[in-house]
């Protein structure tokens, strides 16, 4: 993704895809062009196709932290301040359940119900600003947690400004994913102040 001064914000050794099955890396200039080079090589080798657009945006977002690892004399921040900080930790916290396919989620039924919460309630914060390269991969995150499915809410949720939770994510996973730690702070109509 280019940024306004027209510098991409994506290391250009971040469009190569290679899985364990695979003699040697397929590269590309962009991650449109890397999923259709994979989708390509699947199909001219009698692999299934599946959904090389997420496997690209898995294997992109897998390698991405490492160009934001702060230098070896940095101290690390043990409690975030930003929203935004809070947000990537605690997406980058499930990144690895939904990557083992540990993430369990609730009915849509309870996903719509919460998120109708979340939109009206005033602790649900924009979080997506500064840092391009950070928030492009904390959404390919949720894209993956949500499985690509949202709620009617989508346009309208941000951040928990409580518990650090991106809410098109949180309002779809089992409550024993989700950080409840300050929940007395929460509004009184809040969905996470509500028994299990």
């Amino acid at each position: 993704m280019p940024s306004p001064q027209g510098i991409s914000v994506v290391p250009a050794e971040a469009y190569i895809y290679q899985d364990k099955n695979m003699p040697r890396p397929i590269e590309a200039t962009d991650e449109v062009s890397l999923a259709q080079a994979l989708r390509d090589y699947r199909i001219a080798n009698g692999i299934p196709v599946g959904d090389p657009a997420t496997d690209v945006a898995v294997s992109i977002a897998s390698r991405l932290p490492q160009y934001h690892e702060p230098p070896p004399h940095a101290v690390s921040i043990i409690n975030p301040k930003t929203l935004r900080d809070r947000v990537t930790s605690w997406l980058s916290e499930r990144f690895a359940g939904a990557h083992a396919g540990a993430l369990q989620l609730v009915s849509d039924e309870e996903a719509n119900r919460r998120a109708e919460i979340c939109a009206r309630c005033p602790r649900n914060q924009e979080w997506r600003h500064g840092c391009p390269p950070c928030v492009n991969n904390n959404e390919r995150i949720v894209l993956l947690m949500t499985q690509g499915q949202f709620t009617g809410f989508r346009q309208v949720l941000n951040a928990c400004e409580v518990f650090g939770h991106e809410l098109n994510s949180a309002v779809k996973l089992d409550k024993k994913h989700l950080n409840d730690s300050g929940k007395e702070e929460a509004p009184p109509q809040c969905w996470m102040r509500e028994e299990k």
